[in-house]
């Protein structure tokens, strides 16, 4: 679900990059990815 800021949206976007490639899920489980992010702004 998009931040409403599309700069926020970008760099969320660029750390799953950044944090891939993942292991290849289990035989039958669900293709689904969920990570809360914070950030602070100053």
């Amino acid at each position: 679900r998009p931040s409403g800021d599309p700069d926020i949206d970008a760099e969320i976007a660029a750390m799953v990059r950044r944090a891939s490639p993942f292991p290849p899920p289990p035989a039958g489980a669900p293709h689904v990815f969920s990570a809360s992010v914070n950030f602070k702004l100053e």
